[in-house]
Parts: structure tokens; sequence; C-alpha cells
């Protein structure tokens, strides 16, 4: 039995199923180590059958075991997972794949340490993990694939970083990030994920900067995510997801530029309102709308007649 098998179970939500399904994998991949010995196909397995049955059981695919039980009990198999990748390093030598699948073990023990409230160490992880990314990529090249996972790194550090109160820290490691992902769009253009992660990192460092209290510095980074949210609309049209973040960066702008905040509030909620308008909306939706109205009202704005 191979993994692709529970893995689309899981997808489409028959949790149970692909739970057991997981489980029947990592015997298998333990059956197969057992019998063939130590190679880099059986470790690389069994180290993957062990994270993907953990993933499973943390994201409450497993009915039959609570999510902070699940979290308590994730990260010795999570460490399992990424002692028996690092080990293909050390046994059989350095390959781009391998190397990656030490980074995915190393961010799945990282991510859980952090939930369990050990972000120094998790930083730490994501800080190695980052270092074998950069090493994958000095060694055989920039991909989209690289590329993309280094910048979608650097903004987890960043995010720790911030969660602990080193606010310089994470602005080091967000505008990381978005060097990174700003190569990522010379190499394969404006495609959608290009573009959305560019802005989600713009706004990352907008918000960053702004407490700090480097309010004009706030602003361009806010305005560099408006127009990259603004060309996914109109080169890929629109969604909730998207008409929902150029709402959430209008509404950014309208607190760093006081004197700009009318336009930005009504274009914010003209967003929110083309939500609804496509039969998207929800309470969510309308409480978002009710926000903007207030804040406009406090402003003295005129009412919203801009629509996108």
């Amino acid at each position: 039995m191979s993994l692709e098998e529970p893995e689309a179970k899981n997808e489409i939500g028959r949790w149970a199923e692909a739970l057991d399904s997981f489980q029947a994998a990592l015997k298998i991949a333990e059956h197969r180590q057992r019998e063939l010995g130590e190679t880099p196909e059986t470790l690389e397995d069994l180290g993957r059958a062990l994270l993907k049955l953990t993933e499973a059981q943390v994201s409450g695919a497993d009915p039959r075991m609570s999510l902070s039980r699940a979290v308590s009990s994730a990260l010795p198999r999570y460490l399992r997972s990424l002692e028996l990748r690092e080990r293909v390093v050390k046994q059989f030598g350095n390959t781009a794949d391998a190397l990656r699948a030490i980074g995915v073990s190393l961010v799945k023990v990282a991510d859980t340490e952090f939930d369990l409230g050990n972000w120094h160490s998790a930083f730490a992880r994501y800080s190695r993990a980052i270092e074998l990314h950069q090493s994958v990529i000095a060694e055989y090249g920039a991909t989209p694939e690289s590329l993309g996972e280094l910048g979608r790194l650097l903004e987890g550090a960043g995010s720790i970083r911030r969660f602990g109160g080193d606010l310089v820290g994470a602005l080091t490691s967000f505008m990381a990030s978005l060097d990174v992902r700003e190569q990522l769009v010379k190499q394969v253009g404006g495609t959608f994920n290009a573009l959305k992660e560019r802005a989600s990192i713009l706004e990352r460092i907008g918000d960053t900067q702004r407490s700090l209290g480097n309010v004009t510095a706030s602003a361009s980074s806010f305005l560099e995510c408006l127009e990259c949210r603004e060309i996914i609309l109109r080169e890929f049209g629109d969604s909730t997801e998207s008409l929902r973040a150029l709402s959430d960066i209008e509404w950014r702008l309208s607190q760093v530029l006081p004197e700009e905040a009318c336009p930005h509030l009504e274009q914010g909620r003209a967003a929110l309102q083309s939500i609804l308008d496509h039969g998207w909306g929800d309470s969510a939706t309308t409480a978002q709308i009710a926000r903007f109205d207030r804040e406009m009202r406090s402003r003295h704005c005129s009412p919203a007649k801009f629509r996108l």
C-alpha cells in the first residue's frame, strides 16, 4: 500500500478510513525495513509513514483522540521521523530530496514545539531548516519549488520571532522572505501563487513596521501589497479569498494613512459587498461590512458608492 491512497481519503474527509490506511501503511513500512534492512528507500518510507499518520491524528482525523492529546503525542513521532530522515543522509550521503525531507520533518517538529509553548526550540529548528534549503539551492540550483519553500520558512521564522517580541528580528526574516519571493516572481512571472505569497509577506512587513512605529515604511509596504492584490483580482478574477484579502489591506491603509482613510475604507467595503453580490457571503462578511460602516461614520466619510 502506498501513502497516496490514504492521503486521497484524508483530503475528502473520510477521516476514520484514512487513519486506518495510514496505520496500515506504517506497518508495511516497518515490515519492509525489517525484511530489506536500512536503505534510503526503506528509511524514507518509514519516516514519511510516521509523519503522515501523525499529521492525520493532529488534524483531528482520529475521533478517538482529543486535539491537545494528539499534539502532545505528535512530538515523539515527528522526532522519530526526523531521526530516520537524518539517518538517510548520515549513512548514504546528501541528495536534494533527502535534505528537503529533513526540512519537512524539522518544520513539523518546530510547529508542534511552538504549539506546546517552546518557541525558542521551534525557532532553532526553523533556522536549521532554512540553512538546509539554502544549501539545496546553492548545490542544486533555485527552482520555483525550492524558492517557494524557502520563502515560507523565512516567513515562519519571522512569525515565531514576532510572537517572542523580537520585532527587529522578525522584520529581518520577513524582508529575507520578500527577497526570495521577488526572485520567485522574476523566475515564474506573475502567477497566482507567486503574487499571493508576495502580497502576504508585504502585509507582514507592513504590520511589523507599524508595530515598530515606522508608519511611513508600513504604508509603503501596504501600498505594494495593495498593488499585488489588485493585480490578482484583475488577472485571475473574483474569489472570496482575493476580495477579502483586498478588503483587509484597504483597512490597514486606512489606519496608517488617516488623510486618505475614506477612499480606502470605501474600496475595502466595496470588496466585501462584492462577496455578498456574488452570493458568497456569510455572517462574518456582514460583520466586517458593519465594521467598515462604523469606521466611515466616525471619520465622516460620504456613503460608499464605489464598487469593484
